[in-house]
């Protein structure tokens, strides 16, 4: 069985260097992962991390809405310049968050040149989304590649339109420790599951074999099955 990590900020490690994470990761059986960045001057070091494991790491280089005080106004063209230099990349973290993120109009206005981004280039989106759903639920129309939500825990509602539109839906071990986690993981079909740790700030890439476990046993679907199956949802996912 070989595992996937949607959502990992490999860059972001302080307590493991990166040859050693590569190691365990193998060690581990994990086949792919998605290393996302946040910010513009994480872009660099995506980049060299693939390099160093080019067969693992799918980059993906994007401006998550904490940081939009980090750009500047050359921001999408240097997005533009890393999206092109590496082929298999795609276009993430990016998004809305209403909790901690501030101007709406300025978080809503980025994102949505994420998706036109997205668009011209035919790059997946790795999405971030928190309190946020009616805002997203009106651009919902004008992404037109593949997308996922990263860490999903909205409401049943949302939910639905999501999966009526197509979105995978990432879900990462946290959600258990909230009252509606078996619900949501009974609901999201297995054609369009996905797992992610979010390490080092969530999870960690070795919590995802025993959550795995875990929803086999909410959905009464053997283990093989659902890692079969995540694994085909990641390779649909980011073929571009």
């Amino acid at each position: 069985m070989q595992f996937t990590d949607s959502h990992i900020h490999l860059q972001d490690y302080k307590t493991k260097n990166t040859q050693q994470i590569i190691s365990e990761l193998r060690n581990n059986d994990f086949a792919k992962l998605i290393c996302v960045s946040s910010q513009p001057a994480d872009f660099a070091e995506v980049a060299r991390l693939t390099t160093l494991a080019s067969d693992l790491i799918i980059p993906a280089f994007g401006i998550h809405p904490w940081y939009l005080d980090k750009i500047t106004d050359n921001w999408l063209e240097q997005l533009r310049t890393y999206l092109l230099k590496y082929p298999q990349s795609i276009i993430g973290e990016c998004g809305i968050d209403r909790l901690k993120g501030n101007n709406l109009a300025k978080q809503t206005s980025i994102f949505r040149e994420h998706i036109k981004l997205a668009s011209k280039l035919h790059k997946p989106l790795n999405i971030h989304l928190i309190h946020s759903e009616d805002i997203f639920a009106g651009l919902i129309k004008e992404i037109t590649t593949p997308y996922m939500i990263h860490s999903f825990y909205g409401s049943m509602n949302f939910l639905d339109l999501l999966l009526r539109n197509n979105a995978y839906i990432s879900l990462n071990p946290k959600i258990l420790l909230r009252p509606r986690a078996n619900e949501i993981i009974r609901t999201v079909p297995l054609e369009r599951l996905l797992t992610e740790s979010d390490a080092p700030f969530q999870s960690d890439y070795c919590d995802i074999p025993d959550f795995i476990r875990q929803i086999s046993v909410l959905k009464s679907i053997p283990e093989e099955e659902i890692i079969f199956h995540i694994q085909q949802n990641l390779q649909n996912f980011i073929k571009n």
